[in-house]
Order: C-alpha cells, then structure tokens, then sequence
C-alpha cells in the first residue's frame, strides 16, 4: 500500500510559509505607505463636516488630516464617522465632533516592520495607522487591506517561484 501524498504535501507547504512569512514580516513598511499631502489634505477641527467629506472624497488615502490649534496636526478623521453624519444630515456637525485627536492615534514610524504594524492592526483593530517621518516633515497612512494584500501576494509569488 502507497503512502498518500497530502501529508508530504502539507509539511512541505508548512515550512515554505514559515520561512517567507518569517522573511516577509521582517520588511520595513515604507513600500507600502500612502503618503498624504498636508496642503491640500487638511481642515481645520472648526469646519464643517461637510468640508472635510468633500475632500476625503477628492484622496485616495481614506483620510484627511485635522488641523491642532497651533501648527501642527491635531488628529485624522476617517470616511465613515464622516459618512455616518451625512446619513444623518445634521448640518451642524463640525469635524471637531468626529475626528480622532492626536493622543489617540496610534503611530507607527516608517523604520517599523510589517509584523509590527500586523500586530499594532489586530491589537488596537484600527484599519489605518498614520506613519511619521520625522526626517523628511511628512506623514502617510498604512492601510491593513493593503499590508495585508501585499503580504499574501508576496507569500503566492514566492510559493510559485518554489514550486
């Protein structure tokens, strides 16, 4: 009698995600983020809601920065809470009723690795992180979705690759 073929399969198949999720994980995150341009994607915590949701709408990044009361950010405020008041239609919603303030973002920092940021992800469940690069003055979001998609294709590319 032959020895079926699934559990070679499987354990070969084991060790090939150990070792490239292993090697993935330890990439630096800066391929994957989405740089935010704080002229034109930003408003102030007095506006409107309604600004701010026109603006979301005009950036790929899902985010738009909020202005603290000196110079610099104060907060983020995201597409949903921003969506949930249009549903609502009350007019006098300002962004400062929605947005998430600065001391209770989660950062991560452009050196970090990809496991970091999973982990920051599943432990705080936000969808995005803002990233600081304090050397060049900018600001970017990470995306879960997209980390988590560049991972798994990463993961498949290389599995073809091996065989």
């Amino acid at each position: 009698m032959t020895q079926p073929l699934w559990p070679a399969m499987f354990e070969k198949m084991q060790v090939l995600v150990d070792d490239v999720s292993t090697r993935l994980l330890a990439q630096p995150i800066s391929p994957w983020v989405e740089w935010i341009d704080q002229e034109q994607c930003s408003v102030k915590d007095t506006q409107p809601y309604i600004d701010a949701l026109e603006l979301i709408n005009q950036t790929p990044q899902g985010v738009v920065l909020v202005l603290g009361r000196g110079r610099g950010i104060g907060g983020m405020v995201t597409r949903r809470p921003l969506l949930n008041a249009a549903v609502n239609r009350n007019d006098e919603v300002k962004v400062r009723d929605l947005f998430t303030p600065r001391n209770k973002i989660i950062e991560i920092d452009l050196k970090e690795t990809m496991k970091t940021a999973l982990v920051l992800f599943h432990q705080y469940s936000y969808r995005s992180l803002l990233v600081f690069d304090k050397g060049q003055n900018r600001v970017g979001v990470l995306k879960r979705s997209l980390l988590l998609k560049a991972l798994i294709e990463q993961l498949i590319s290389e599995s073809i690759v091996r065989g």
